[in-house]
């Protein structure tokens, strides 16, 4: 019989604090509100992991975490990252200040600063 929920989530959590030991990042600011890169990098292996190894859902890896169960499925969905990343993404097209090629044209007519 495989083990129950909260079991997978006291493993996950012995985990999260040796993956911290290991690569030297304080606990605090894993769960903490911080977004640099290597702590976003660092959870994203973490939540891979635990949903392989631990067979853990959103909710449980979220609260682990400290984060929305939200930014857990968007954390394992390359679909939703890829999607955001091409809203945020600048497009030339449609500038009023270059052309097609995005050599500045500068400002449009009747436009002050």
């Amino acid at each position: 019989m495989a083990d129950p929920m909260w079991m997978r989530a006291q493993k996950a959590r012995k985990l999260l604090k040796r993956m911290s030991k290991q690569q030297n990042i304080d606990m605090k600011s894993i769960i903490g509100p911080y977004h640099f890169a290597y702590l976003v990098d660092f959870r994203r292996e973490f939540i891979e992991m635990a949903r392989r190894d631990f067979d853990l859902g959103a909710v449980v890896i979220g609260r682990i975490l400290n984060r929305n169960h939200s930014t857990i499925i968007y954390h394992t969905s390359p679909e939703l990252r890829k999607k955001k990343m091409q809203r945020y993404t600048y497009s030339r097209r449609g500038n009023p200040f270059r052309d097609e090629n995005g050599k500045f044209i500068g400002r449009p007519e009747g436009l002050s600063l």
